[in-house]
């Protein structure tokens, strides 16, 4: 599982301006590519994407500051207090993040919201145990 960004190619917005070619630090960007990206140069940086006026290369997924996250699942918190719900991480594999997870874990209980986890339970035992399972309320 590869944790880095992705780019996406849609061709049909494409407006072949080649602002992505002149941006890409790696020469990756290309017009005359299926895709437009050549993806074993690639380093996913993100900057065709961000100068590409018209949507033609996108980032797919992004990344959240924990307290960003946070913030947007407060937004539902009376709904977990209504209904006895709360938040299940998953999604890829979010034990592969460890740290990312149980700090976001441990802020989610301080708030009082129930928490699950979706796993394919391919994880370091030790790690998981020591610093994730405590702050779970259920596995899945």
């Amino acid at each position: 599982m590869d944790p880095t960004l992705e780019i996406g190619f849609y061709p049909a917005d494409c407006i072949k301006c080649e602002d992505c070619v002149e941006a890409c630090p790696t020469g990756a960007s290309k017009i005359g590519l299926p895709e437009r990206i050549d993806r074993a140069i690639c380093k996913r940086c993100g900057t065709c994407a961000e100068v590409c006026p018209s949507g033609g290369l996108r980032q797919i997924g992004r990344f959240y500051e924990i307290d960003e996250l946070l913030d947007i699942v407060l937004r539902d918190n009376i709904y977990y207090r209504t209904s006895g719900g709360g938040v299940t991480l998953s999604g890829g594999e979010p034990s592969l993040y460890v740290d990312y997870t149980s700090q976001l874990l441990e802020k989610l209980k301080s708030a009082g919201i129930h928490t699950a986890m979706e796993t394919n339970g391919f994880f370091d035992w030790s790690q998981f145990s020591a610093k994730i399972l405590g702050l779970l309320d259920l596995i899945l």
